[in-house]
C-alpha cells in the first residue's frame, strides 16, 4: 500500500518516533484517514477527520483499538452530516463504529460545548483509545477555526480543530 511504503520511506529518511505517527485531513482527505485509521492500525497511533465521508465499518478491521477525533458540520453541502443513503454513514454513526469496535462506552459524554459545538466522547475504550466527534451546529464544508472560503459554508470559531487534533494526537501515541 502507497502509505505504509511512504512512511517506511520516511522513517528510513529522518528520525521518526514509531510511536507517534498521526493523520489528519479534510474532505476526501479525511475519508482517506478513516481508510488509514482500519487498513494501518499497526503502525498509525490516531486519525482526526474534518469534514469527511464515513463508508461504511463492515470492511474496517483495524488491528487494534483506534483512537479517533472527528470534527463535522451539520450544514456540510458537500459531505452531509446525516449521511448519504448507503454511500456513506452520518458522521455519528461513523464515530459510534469506532467507538463499538474500540469497546468504548455505548453513550457518549458530552464533554465540550461552547457556542454552535458540542465534543461528545465515547470513553472507557480498549487501550485508551477514545472517540470524540465534535458536531458543529450550522457549521459548513469546513476547518474549524480557520479562515476558510464562505462559499463553503460557515466556519465557526468556537473551537481550533487544529489545536484540539494535536492536543488529541499527543495524548494518544501507539500503546
Amino acid at each position: 500500500m502507497f502509505f505504509r511504503d511512504l512512511i517506511s520511506y520516511l522513517e528510513g529518511q529522518w528520525s521518526i518516533d514509531p510511536k507517534r505517527i498521526y493523520v489528519t485531513g479534510m474532505s476526501n482527505g479525511a475519508q482517506m484517514m478513516n481508510h488509514l485509521g482500519c487498513e494501518l492500525s499497526d503502525i498509525i497511533a490516531a486519525i482526526g477527520p474534518v469534514s469527511g465521508g464515513y463508508p461504511s465499518l463492515h470492511s474496517c478491521n483495524p488491528v487494534r483499538p483506534m483512537p479517533v477525533v472527528a470534527f463535522h458540520g451539520t450544514a456540510d453541502n458537500l459531505i452531509p452530516y446525516e449521511g448519504q443513503g448507503q454511500i456513506l454513514l452520518p458522521a455519528r454513526e461513523r464515530a459510534a463504529g469506532w467507538a463499538s469496535h474500540n469497546g468504548c462506552d455505548h453513550t457518549p459524554m458530552v464533554t465540550f460545548q461552547k457556542g454552535q459545538v458540542t465534543g461528545e466522547t465515547w470513553g472507557n475504550c480498549r487501550d485508551g483509545a477514545d472517540v470524540i466527534l465534535y458536531t458543529i451546529v450550522g457549521g459548513g464544508h469546513s476547518w474549524p477555526g480557520s479562515d476558510m472560503l464562505p462559499q463553503l459554508g460557515i466556519t465557526t470559531k468556537d473551537i481550533n480543530a487544529t489545536d484540539v487534533i494535536w492536543d488529541f494526537f499527543a495524548a494518544h501515541p501507539m500503546p
